[in-house]
């Protein structure tokens, strides 16, 4: 019984050193369509960090989902992820635009669909978006 129990221990100490908090965990480069590395990401990663790092998104620019008035067809509007930049004294950080910068492709509004599925919907969508635009993880 004695030597089954070490063996145990052995197999159970093995995996929780692959396991152990202090070991790497595994990491994924995010490319961009010129080439070049633009953040270092935890793998598996959020879609939200991926969006964050390849939009370079600081912490007091808005990300969020949006109504796109202007595609409302009857009374129904689809909805996009959109960032909207911090102003810097009074002039917005990287680009000219005041309007928001549309991150993902338009999804027609669902009745009944939680607000959390609607942003995760949007967030594929946004992925898929920079997927074909040439960005990759690495």
């Amino acid at each position: 019984m004695h030597g089954l129990a070490s063996f145990d221990r052995l197999l159970t100490r093995g995996r929780t050193d692959n396991l152990a908090p202090g070991a790497p965990s595994p990491s994924r480069q995010l490319i961009s369509p010129a080439g070049d590395a633009v953040a270092r990401l935890p793998f598996p990663c959020a879609p939200d960090a991926i969006l964050r790092a390849a939009h370079r998104i600081a912490a007091d620019d808005w990300l969020g989902v949006i109504a796109d008035d202007g595609r409302q067809t009857g009374l129904a509007s689809p909805w996009r992820l959109a960032l909207l930049r911090a102003d810097r004294h009074g002039q917005p950080r990287l680009s000219r635009d005041a309007g928001p910068l549309w991150l993902s492709a338009a999804l027609p509004a669902r009745p009944g669909l939680r607000p959390q599925a609607l942003r995760q919907h949007l967030q594929v969508l946004a992925l898929q978006s920079l997927w074909q635009a040439g960005w990759r993880l690495a």
